[in-house]
Order: structure tokens, then sequence, then C-alpha cells
């Protein structure tokens, strides 16, 4: 439902295409029309019959009504429960920094640092560590061999304490429930919302802003935090992949799309999905995509597209312009997107 909008009608398989990360041209650029790109890859084991049988239990409560064969939206029902359950969450802040560091791998990474550091506290060496993949295991044994000392507890402390005086006092204590420490243990999203009387998502979503902000915390004080920086090694994200940025760098040298496939071996389909790649998700390369296209390409999108660019089909221009390619329309959508954002 938090994905949902009451006046948007929204397709399901997009917002599970984006929460399990499977990066298709279109899934961005309909995860860009809704708002959601910066929750990618948040919930890869999302199950496509557990999500229809959600959808099924939601309209029965009308909570969402299904406006056509794929799309659905929130009633007011559903809306008002949104705005309820999710009150603290800030939308416009969203977990923006999920796009440039993989906020699952380091919020592993860091409640695991957190327990060791605890106990290296107390001098105590006997003790059951919390479970995470095994490279990230080694990964934290190496950072905390190469750490381990007074300061860095201090270090620890003093985040901590700078990064939870900053919010609210239910987010602050929410956050320090899930911490595994000396005689202290984590609860689970389970745990807290039986805990706080609400449902499951909500805490799960006030969570994954939670490590947004600490991430975004860390990277503007790390002057402060050297040893707790070191813990975003190799978490870092670029905002396209590195194919599409190869393309769009020989794209600002010669625009020319058959000349980029013959140059770099690829297939012209292949080309045009890197540049809506990028125009999707570096808005700042709008206005050159704009100055190197054919102006009459514009006028003709400009004067046959108007109201809801949701709503936009491509056989409305195909019908009039046969050869019309679909490449112009789409980067035309992306274009007016961000312009009316």
């Amino acid at each position: 439902m938090f994905f949902l909008s009451a006046k948007q009608p929204r397709r399901i398989r997009v917002i599970e295409n984006t929460l399990t990360q499977r990066r298709t041209v279109s899934t961005l650029f309909w995860g860009m029309r809704y708002g959601i790109n910066d929750f990618m890859g948040l919930l890869p084991k999302l199950d496509s019959n557990t999500t229809t049988g959600e959808l099924k239990r939601l309209i029965n409560a009308g909570l969402v009504v299904q406006s056509d064969a794929s799309h659905y939206l929130l009633t007011a029902a559903g809306a008002a429960w949104v705005h309820k359950a999710f009150h603290q969450f800030d939308y416009h802040e969203g977990v923006k920094m999920n796009a440039r560091f993989n906020l699952r791998q380091f919020r592993s990474r860091f409640l695991l640092a957190v327990q060791i550091v605890s106990e290296f506290s107390y001098q105590n060496s006997h003790y059951y560590p919390m479970l995470i993949n095994d490279r990230e295991d080694q990964f934290i044994k190496q950072w905390f061999h190469h750490f381990k000392s007074k300061a860095l507890v201090n270090e620890l402390t003093s985040l901590l304490n700078a990064f939870l005086s900053g919010m609210s006092d239910q987010l602050a204590y929410q956050f320090s429930t899930i911490l595994n420490g000396h005689s202290t243990t984590g609860m689970t999203i389970f745990q807290q919302a039986a805990k706080f009387k609400s449902p499951v998502a909500p805490r799960l979503v006030d969570e994954w802003q939670l490590f947004s902000c600490l991430v975004k915390f860390i990277t503007i004080h790390q002057n402060d935090y050297p040893s707790l920086v070191s813990l975003l090694n190799g978490t870092q994200r670029s905002l396209v992949s590195n194919s599409a940025q190869q393309t769009y760098q020989m794209f600002l040298n010669r625009p020319q799309i058959d000349w980029i496939a013959r140059a770099r071996r690829i297939k012209l389909s292949t080309v045009r999905e890197h540049l809506l790649e990028v125009a999707i998700l570096i808005p700042r390369t709008n206005a050159y995509f704009q100055r190197q296209f054919d102006h009459s390409i514009w006028q003709y999108l400009e004067s046959t597209y108007h109201g809801n660019i949701d709503d936009w089909q491509f056989s409305t221009i195909k019908n009039q312009f046969s050869n019309f390619d679909y490449f112009y329309f789409r980067m035309y959508q992306i274009l007016r997107s961000h312009v009316d954002e």
C-alpha cells in the first residue's frame, strides 16, 4: 500500500521489479513516474504470489481498487490508512542514499560492528555474533582487527549519540531496539511491531529511512568518524550501469547512435536503452539530450502530446508518422517528466 497512490494508477509489476532490482528501462521509467526508484533492490526476495494474495485481501477490505487489468489505486480508506501508518516517514526524503550505497549491505555490516564493539568494550570474547553472509562477516572481522581500540568504542558511542539526538524520540528508540550489544538482543521487525502496536510494514519503511539517514550522516561527518566511514567501502553504487555510462560518454563526443553501436559492437536497441537509462537517472543530462536531436522531432511530439504523461500512448504519434522511432517518444516522456517536476 505504501507504494500505491490514490490518484495515480500504478502497475504492481513495476513495484515488484523495483523492489527486487529488475532494472529494465521500463521499470526505471515507471519507477521514476511513481517516485519509487530510490527503493531499488530493498526487497530482493519479494514473491509475486504473495503480492497477488495481498492485493486480493486489500481489495476485499476496501483499501485498494483495481482500475484496469494491470493498475491499482488506493481507495479513500486506503489512503487514510497509509497516512496514519506512515506518518513518521518523510516520503520526499525517502531513502535517497540507497541510490548511492547498498543500504542492505551497510545495514548488516553496521549491526554486526555495533555488537562486536559493544562486547569489546566490556572485554567479553564469549558471545554469539549475529549471522550475516560469509563475505560481509569476513569484511567486519578485518575491519575490527584494523581499528580495534578504545578509540573505536568512543567513536561509535559518539556517532550513535550524535545521530540519534537529531531525530524524534520514537524513531531514536526504534533504531536503538534493533541493535545487538553486551547483554542486549536486538528486536526483529515483528517484535518491534508488537511492541509499538503497529503493522510490520511501517516499521520496515522507517528502518530503511533510518539507515539511509545514517549513511548520509556518516558521509557528511566522515572526518569525525573515520573508522565508521570504512564500513561503506565496497557498498558504493553508480547511478547508472558502467556500460550505460560508457555509451553516454561516447555520445557526448559523437552523438550518433549508429556509430556508437558499431564502435561498441552492441545493438542499436542497447545504445538507446543506455541513453534512456542515463536520462532517467541523471536529470542534469536532459538539456544535452534535447539539444542533440533534430528539433523537428520535439516539435512533432510537443504538438501531439498534452496532459498527463502517464496517459500518453506511442500509437498516437505512430499513426501520424509510421516510421517514428519509439526511442524519441520515450525520451520526450522522460524530459517532460523532469521539467514538470
